[in-house]
């Protein structure tokens, strides 16, 4: 019987398809974790803007305050709400009265203590 000596030809290589075949799953891999990462990277800067954003709100409603607390605590402001009596005053008397000294001052000791004063103790 004759030999087809055609038989060896059309066979497919399969190490060059095989090599081929992991490339290309490679650089798909590495594909799909590039746009993985630049996902990440949009969320993370669509996270930073909102944050952004909410610190903004809050420094604005921290001036509103501030710019009220200025307000009520004025003194025009307040002499109308003592005159309104909504608001009373006492007089501060001098068993009331507290001086810090600066801790190593040498008065007493200097151990910056705090310590009751009036007016009766001082040597004149």
């Amino acid at each position: 019987m004759a030999q087809n000596k055609f038989r060896h030809e059309n066979q497919v290589k399969a190490g060059p398809a095989l090599w081929w075949l992991l490339i290309g799953g490679l650089v798909g891999v590495a594909a799909l974790y590039y746009v993985q990462l630049k996902n990440n990277i949009h969320a993370s800067g669509a996270r930073v803007k909102s944050l952004e954003k909410e610190l903004a709100d809050l420094v604005t409603q921290d001036e509103v305050v501030r710019a009220k607390i200025a307000l009520l605590s004025s003194r025009a402001v307040l002499q109308k709400r003592l005159d309104e009596g909504f608001i009373r005053l006492a007089p501060i008397t001098d068993d009331r009265l507290v001086r810090l000294e600066p801790a190593g001052s040498g008065v007493r000791g200097g151990r910056g203590e705090l310590r009751a004063v009036s007016n009766r103790e001082q040597a004149p």
